[in-house]
């Protein structure tokens, strides 16, 4: 068995408040959204969500409606009634979230989260969550709080983390190729070059494929490197435009059979359309040895998950997903039981879990490390 990724550190105090901070927040603006937008719609349940919709870009009203309704259920603060109704329990009291309220926040990227009461009826009629918090509080504000949402809710740090430190571990055996697909702002890498060691072994990379579908988001990532990470590393850096989903139809050098050493993949692989597909097509591009280390949330029962996906689960991306079960039953982010067969079936027999399985109630965020 490969030797873990030493992450006792990342799951102190600090990712505890982080995580109870988010987890109240959430709370507040589902109670808010259910108060505003849903109450006062008598209808039963069943009839309230309606049918779900066939297309990707039309599902996610249905299912952020349904899991924000399961969610209050789930936790008690609605009873469904024998009628199919809904009813919320007298005690729970919900306060409009203020100026004030978002200024106490620790992250910036939570604002997003507090945000979405106010644009929840264009969430609820079809609209995408980011797209609507950036018309109405602007694009610039809220960019700027999606990169502080992927770089700094503590929450996610730990999983961006144990990544860097994967590739740190990688980097310790030689020479290496790096593929990451989804990079976005640079999250992994902003991490990355706040270790030692990594600083110290980044000759080791003889090329790194930095790429992402958001041309935006890729520009935003390379500035950053461009700013703060060593010249020797930049030299080696390739910034492209790049579809994980069409991944297996493209025939570039970093595509092709054992054409790299390690995929590094941050908070995106949840969001491909065929997983499967993908999975097999990166442990082909793998040489023997290499790594596919990836961030993600393990699916949990709605009382204790639904926070950790909020607001994802306002975006279209996060339901482009076709859904493959036994190996994927769930839209987003998926259980370790679909993690496990999806890794199974692409041919990865040996992986490492982080945190440890029995945690993840507790524990939502980490990632998984696969090997070939």
């Amino acid at each position: 068995m490969r030797e873990r990724v030493d992450i006792q550190d990342l799951y102190g105090e600090a990712y505890l408040r982080g995580a109870e901070e988010g987890r109240l927040l959430a709370e507040r603006v589902a109670r808010q959204v259910y108060l505003r937008h849903l109450k006062h719609d008598r209808r039963p349940y069943r009839a309230l969500l309606g049918e779900e919709p066939a297309a990707p870009n039309e599902r996610s009203a249905y299912y952020f409606k349904k899991r924000l309704l399961d969610y209050l259920i789930d936790k008690g603060d609605l009873t469904l009634r024998d009628d199919g109704t809904l009813e919320m329990s007298p005690e729970v009291a919900s306060t409009p979230i203020t100026d004030e309220d978002t200024k106490k926040l620790s992250c910036e990227g939570y604002v997003l989260l507090a945000h979405l009461p106010d644009v929840a009826d264009a969430i609820l009629s079809g609209a995408d969550g980011f797209h609507a918090v950036g018309m109405k509080h602007g694009m610039g504000a809220a960019l700027d709080r999606w990169i502080s949402a992927m770089v700094e809710i503590p929450v996610r740090v730990p999983g961006v983390v144990m990544t860097a430190r994967a590739l740190t571990q990688r980097l310790e055996r030689g020479p290496c190729v790096v593929f990451e697909g989804g990079a976005g702002v640079g999250a992994v890498l902003r991490h990355a070059l706040a270790i030692p060691r990594f600083r110290e072994l980044a000759t080791n990379i003889e090329q790194y494929y930095f790429t992402d579908i958001s041309p935006i988001l890729l520009s935003i990532g390379k500035s950053w490197l461009r700013a703060n990470a060593p010249p020797e590393l930049m030299r080696r850096m390739r910034f492209e435009v790049h579809d994980l989903d069409r991944t297996p139809l493209q025939a570039l050098p970093h595509t092709q059979n054992e054409s790299v050493d390690a995929i590094i993949l941050e908070m995106v692989l949840y969001d491909v359309a065929n997983l499967h597909d993908l999975l097999t097509t990166f442990r082909k591009m793998l040489k023997p040895g290499g790594i596919l280390a990836f961030t993600m949330a393990y699916r949990q029962r709605p009382a204790l998950f639904f926070p950790a996906e909020m607001l994802q689960s306002t975006l279209h991306s996060y339901y482009r997903a076709k859904l493959d079960p036994p190996r994927r039953v769930n839209c987003g982010y998926l259980t370790i039981e679909e993690w496990k067969l999806s890794l199974r079936d692409a041919g990865f027999e040996e992986y490492h879990v982080y945190p440890e399985e029995e945690r993840h109630p507790e524990l939502l965020f980490g990632g998984i490390v696969a090997f070939k």
